[in-house]
Parts: structure tokens; C-alpha cells; sequence
């Protein structure tokens, strides 16, 4: 990806291009425009070479003048923008051209799925799952485990625009209810497997165990050509608990 890197390039990129396309489609050709855009490389001024803008220009501090790599084809030029001044019957006067954004990539002519609309998507929290289910013993090691499964979604962005998502759980916060936790990268699994287990020091009565799961996602968009899985810039979070449970010590009773 060009520009920053991250989610608000793309984010501001995108905008930016669905300005420009539709300036092209309804205002480009209105002889009485009062805002132009145009693609250049770079703004050059009094200058009547190619690539450039022959007019009046302000470039920002910093601007990238190289295209950068891209992943999906050649960088796209930075569109440029300027105002209609005045309007006389002898001449039009503008205001010099600003940059509206710098280099950018073919990627960036689609939106993003954004780390704040990936958390608003219902996730299903999965099940906590302990084993012994009821009278866990206190220093016995206690079974843990839940659904590691990917999770499949599908939204619409900038409201036409659909998505397919993939919801992958990548890290699990277990916490207790003797005021310990543990944090796992697996889901752990039923007896007779030990991965994720806890230590019960002490009874309880009536504890449960927290889950806290971190989703990373991948998205697909409709009307991209190359049909191509993209990483959301961000990660969702669930939360489930289990259902409540004893924690006993078991004693033994001489008989006879």
C-alpha cells in the first residue's frame, strides 16, 4: 500500500478519488465550472513541459514527488484542484492549484474496511467451555477451550459497496475468578487434552471464567477486478463467560 501505510491514507485516498471521478462525469465539461481538477505528476509553474501545471501552484511541505510501489499496478498521479476566483466578461481568474492528494495506488480506487466498522460488526462471542463443568478441584488442573473457528460476515460500505469478511480469532485473555489470567494464542481443547488449563488454589463458589478474544479480519470487495483478500487495519474484540461453577477441595475420611 502507498501513501502512510494505514488505514486514514486509504480512507482519505479513496474520497479523494471518487471526488475526482465524479468532477470528471457532471463538471469537467460545464463551461461554467468554477473548480477544476487535473492529474499531474507534479505542479511546475510557468512551465508548459509535461508532466505539470502550467499555472500559479502550491506544493505542501514533504510531498512525495516519486510515485511509490503499489501492489495492485502503477501508482495513480496526485489529483490538483483550483477555484474560480473571479468571472469577467474578458477572462476567467483562478486561484492556484493545491495538491489534493499525493501519490496514491490503483487499491485505493476502493474503500476500505475500517478498524471502527470491523468492531461494529456482530461478532459471535464463543462459548467458554471448563472442564470439570461443576465441583472443579482445587490444585487439579482445570480444562479450558472454546471455538477457534474463522467466522465468515458480509456488510456494504459507503452504502453500495459490498464486502465479504473473514473474522480470524487470533488470541485468547482468560481470566479467573480468583484474580488470575492467561493470555493464549490457541483455543485450547477438550480432555484429554491439557494446551490451556488453570490452577485453583483456593474454593470458590459460584466463579466463572472470562474469555476475551482478539479477531483479526480480512475483507474482500465486490467490485474489485482481481478478486483480491485484503487485511483490515485493526483488530475486534469479543467477550464471553462461561457458566458459573464450585471450586471445592476434596478431603479424605477415614470409614470403619
Amino acid at each position: 500500500m502507498s501513501g502512510d501505510g494505514d488505514e486514514a491514507f486509504w480512507l482519505r485516498a479513496f474520497k479523494a478519488n471518487r471526488v475526482y471521478e465524479a468532477y470528471l462525469k457532471t463538471t469537467a465539461n460545464d463551461p461554467d465550472r468554477t473548480v477544476e481538477y487535473k492529474r499531474k505528476a507534479i505542479c511546475i509553474e510557468d512551465s508548459d513541459d509535461e508532466p505539470g501545471i502550467d499555472q500559479p501552484c502550491y506544493l505542501p511541505p514533504g510531498t512525495q514527488v516519486e510515485p511509490p510501489p503499489c501492489e495492485d499496478g502503477p501508482a495513480v498521479e496526485p489529483p490538483w484542484r483550483h477555484t474560480l476566483r473571479e468571472r469577467t466578461a474578458e477572462r476567467d481568474v483562478w486561484n492556484r492549484w493545491e495538491q489534493v492528494l499525493g501519490w496514491s495506488c490503483p487499491e485505493h480506487q476502493l474503500p476500505p474496511l475500517t478498524q471502527e466498522e470491523f468492531r461494529r460488526l456482530v461478532i459471535d462471542a464463543p462459548e467458554v467451555n471448563v472442564q470439570p463443568s461443576a465441583d472443579v478441584l482445587v490444585n487439579k488442573r482445570t480444562i479450558l477451550y472454546t471455538d477457534g473457528s474463522e467466522q465468515r460476515l458480509r456488510t456494504t460500505v459507503f452504502g453500495t459497496w459490498g464486502i465479504d469478511i473473514v473474522a480470524t480469532p487470533v488470541e485468547y485473555h482468560w481470566t479467573f475468578g480468583d484474580g488470575e489470567s492467561v493470555v493464549s494464542a490457541i483455543p485450547g481443547a477438550p480432555y484429554p487434552s491439557f494446551d490451556v488449563t488453570h490452577v485453583f488454589t483456593e474454593p470458590l463458589t459460584h466463579t466463572t471464567v472470562g474469555l476475551s478474544v482478539v479477531w483479526e479480519g480480512r475483507f474482500r470487495i465486490d467490485a474489485d477486478p482481481l478478486h483480491k483478500w485484503r487485511d483490515v487495519a485493526g483488530t475486534a474484540t469479543t467477550q464471553s463467560v462461561s457458566a458459573p461453577f464450585d471450586v471445592v477441595e476434596l478431603r479424605s475420611h477415614l470409614t470403619g
